[in-house]
């Protein structure tokens, strides 16, 4: 019986290759589309889900007034552990890599590293990694001892037992034991390392002070039982903290919260978008839906045409039952070639993919048992859905009136046929409008006045104590290279400025504290960044802390404002920052320092000789690499400890948008397949309506019609459907659109135009698209189409 089905699925395929062949495009595109996008959401869902307990994990994480952090003092862990039953374990990481590169060396073997790491002994109960060789217990217990990954192990040792054997820090001169090695850290972890050593190799660091929050400088991780809720660990947390610390919270009059976070959700929730997950998976279902509309529109649309066929069976003696099994199993058949083809059109497109979406996926993925099995499912899904209906409509033809040739096609089908169009159309208008909206918006950032310009600096990071130290030198030898115009220190860059602060203004009561974002600034980084004074004057290059009237302090516009001050009152009015005593010596015209999706808000430098992370070096342009190369020769006279790294400002600013700018890129292809998929369902749309007007057209055009009128005549139907679906989709769109828009403080309008542009591009494709057969009829033989059977 399957045989018979499958030939005489065959015979009716080789009758229709055009119906056949778009059937099997369209599935194949939307499938594809479907796969890779599935491939694109469980790289997102899957981040820390590696670790054993992963979902009794959780990051506890500091917000300082209104600017939060993902680091708290080093007292949380052991307080958390302490004081909580509900925390089996907690452990505390130091990167001491964000600040750039460190060099470790094995006799002749030496690399820059830029993923080291110190724990506490308690760092692998927590982050559950398996070792594949040495033993979990007691592995970073001991100074200077250290864990290494498989694969950075492999770097230093070859194929030698690294057990026991040492590894020199170059930058300290400190030697570690390796005390074990554990599996690579998946790409899907949002805190990958190579190296793991001993936070008690970091005195004072690793020393507690219980008295104080200083030293917001750790990860702290903890493990909870499995009756307990990150909810309820984080409520009865900062309640602790607020008891402990009150006295000394209310004298620095600043505010403290430390959110607990689940380690699954870190990566989605917290670091990423879990909005563009959604979206991506919105959009792989639509691109799916669309081609199994096509399926079942032409499969309807086909219904006169096997008329005669279901007849004669049905006066042959079969029953209905076999009619449906017969038009399903060709549903099914074309479902499974479909998937087939998907299959091998994701593997040509897995390249493109991985360079639009920034993903690694391995090719093998695709044919992975799990993968398999998930497209087998789809393809009897897609198969039983899209062909259900049209095996119900055939099935239930009588057979007395076809033969006798009254067979008409339904009321009730052409409204379905009808309502799938508009359902098509809607998907369409709705996905280009969007992608409109997302892609202007993209332009509006990368175009818009920051108020700073960050083009032709060159970024160093000098967060080394050492380099700090002698930052003066560093400064003057680096403006002594060609093409070098000025300098500048600074603890924060534009697009990241981070620091939570209180300022308590003079004339006003503590209760009336502003939060400022505080950032430690050299007198240059004015000149620099070409920031604006409004009113008053620079920092000086003094010391702020050695002048009589105290520290120094240059606050932004808004700072001003939200004090109560005018720019030129502001001017010499004093001023406290978290219990340092100074006055106002300028007000700067307001910048855009943090992301787009932030207001501007207040925002205060001031002068900390010895304590800047980063040296932004401002070059002419005239000759990149000779002016590159030349820094490079000074920093290693002054750090010949460190590597010379170096980014451009521009570049690292862009980089906050790199999330948006791919899902832009990524939205465009899919819409534009989505788009491709409705052609083609409208394509042999187009096709049946044209075969089934041909008397007509013959008829009108013996009448005197002229092409013109053909053409309009088979295409208004359409040009209806596109219309109808202008009217449902660009309010969907329009609400769409803004929710993902309230993300950023600054933003375009979703103007008008945009949604009509959005209605009138479908309207154009679909006209192109009916076009061809309209043309192509209207032209015809009139007395070839009244031949017509």
């Amino acid at each position: 019986m399957l045989k018979n089905s499958l030939l005489v699925a065959l015979r009716n395929f080789r009758k229709q290759p055009v119906v056949t062949g778009i059937n099997v495009a369209g599935l194949a595109v939307g499938i594809a589309s479907c796969l890779l996008i599935a491939l694109y959401v469980y790289d997102e869902w899957s981040y820390d889900r590696h670790l054993t307990d992963a979902d009794r994990v959780a990051r506890v994480t500091t917000r300082f007034g209104d600017r939060p952090v993902d680091v708290t003092p080093s007292i949380v862990a052991p307080l958390f552990m302490r004081e909580f039953p509900d925390v089996v374990e907690a452990t505390r990481l130091l990167d001491v890599t964000r600040f750039g590169a460190v060099v470790v060396e094995r006799g002749d073997t030496r690399f820059q590293e830029t993923r080291f790491m110190y724990g506490d002994s308690t760092t692998f109960d927590v982050l559950k990694y398996e070792f594949v060789a040495g033993r979990k217990q007691g592995a970073l217990s001991r100074a200077n001892t250290i864990v290494l990954s498989e694969s950075t192990a492999r770097r230093y040792f070859g194929d030698e037992d690294p057990i026991g054997e040492i590894l020199t820090l170059v930058d300290n001169g400190s030697d570690f034991e390796v005390t074990g090695v554990v599996e690579d850290p998946p790409p899907t972890t949002h805190l990958p390392f190579d190296f793991m050593a001993s936070l008690e190799s970091r005195k004072p660091w690793s020393e507690l002070d219980d008295e104080n929050l200083r030293g917001a400088q750790f990860f702290t991780y903890i493990l909870l039982d499995e009756h307990s809720s990150t909810a309820e660990v984080e409520e009865k947390g900062n309640q602790l903290i607020h008891e402990r610390f009150r006295d000394l919270l209310a004298q620095a009059n600043f505010s403290i919260y430390m959110p607990v976070q689940p380690i699954t959700d870190i990566h989605l929730r917290y670091e990423g978008n879990i909005t563009y997950v959604w979206i991506f998976g919105a959009i792989a279902l639509l691109i799916l839906l669309i081609a199994c509309v096509n399926f079942m529109n032409l499969a309807t649309a086909r219904s006169a045409e096997r008329a005669k066929e279901v007849g004669l069976r049905k006066t042959v003696g079969a029953a209905r039952a076999s009619l449906v099994r017969q038009f399903l199993s060709e549903s099914l058949f074309v479902a499974f070639i479909s998937t087939v083809a998907a299959l091998l059109l994701a593997r040509a497109a897995l390249p493109a993919f991985e360079s639009l979406s920034g993903k690694s996926v391995e090719p093998g993925i695709l044919t992975s048992p799990g993968v398999l099995t998930a497209m087998l499912l789809v393809a009897l899904t897609v198969g039983l859905l899209a062909g259900s209906y049209p095996a119900s409509v055939l099935s239930g033809f009588r057979p007395t009136q076809v033969l006798k040739g009254r067979f008409t096609a339904s009321r009730h089908g052409r409204v379905l046929r009808m309502s799938l169009v508009v359902m098509q159309f809607v998907i369409v208008v709705f996905l280009l409008a969007a992608t409109f909206v997302v892609n202007r918006q993209l332009q509006y950032i990368q175009n818009k006045n920051l108020g700073f310009d960050r083009s032709q600096i060159v970024v160093l990071n000098t967060g080394d104590r050492s380099i700090q130290n002698s930052f003066p030198t560093m400064k003057d030898e680096i403006e002594s290279v060609p093409g070098v115009v000025r300098t500048a220190g600074i603890d924060g860059l534009p697009g990241n400025m981070l620091g939570g602060y209180s300022i308590d203004g003079e004339g006003r009561g503590p209760e009336e504290s502003v939060s400022t974002t505080g950032i430690f600034a050299d007198p240059d980084v004015m000149e620099t960044l070409d920031l604006q004074l409004v009113a008053g004057s620079d920092l000086t290059d003094n010391p702020s802390y050695a002048l009589d009237q105290g520290y120094q302090f240059l606050i932004n516009e808004s700072a001003s404002a939200s004090l109560g001050w005018t720019p030129g009152e502001a001017v010499g009015k004093g001023l406290n920052l978290h219990g340092r005593e100074g006055r106002v010596v300028g007000v700067m015209q307001d910048f855009h320092f943090r992301s787009l999706r932030d207001e501007i808000t207040p925002l205060t430098f001031w002068l900390r000789p010895h304590a800047y992370d980063y040296l932004m070096v401002k070059i002419d342009g005239s000759d990149v690499a000779r002016t590159i190369a030349g820094i490079e020769q000074k920093w290693s006279s002054v750090a010949p400890h460190r590597p010379f790294e170096y980014e451009f400002l521009d570049q690292k600013y862009d980089a906050l948008y790199r999330s948006e700018i791919r899902v832009g890129r990524l939205a465009g292809v899919f819409t534009l397949l989505a788009v491709f998929v409705a052609c083609l369902g409208l394509f042999g749309m187009a096709s049946f309506v044209t075969q089934q007007r041909t008397r007509e057209i013959g008829v009108r055009k013996v009448l005197g019609a002229s092409v013109a009128q053909i053409v309009l005549l088979l295409s208004k139907s359409f040009i209806a459907f596109v219309a109808v679906s202008f009217i449902i989709a660009a309010p969907l769109a329009w609400i769409a659109s803004n929710r993902w828009l309230e993300s950023f403080a600054y933003r375009v309008d979703t103007a008008w135009w945009i949604f009509v542009a959005a209605g009138l591009l479908s309207l154009i494709v679909a006209v192109a698209t009916v076009s061809f057969h309209s043309i192509r009829a209207a032209r015809a033989n009139p007395v070839e189409s009244l031949r017509w059977d």
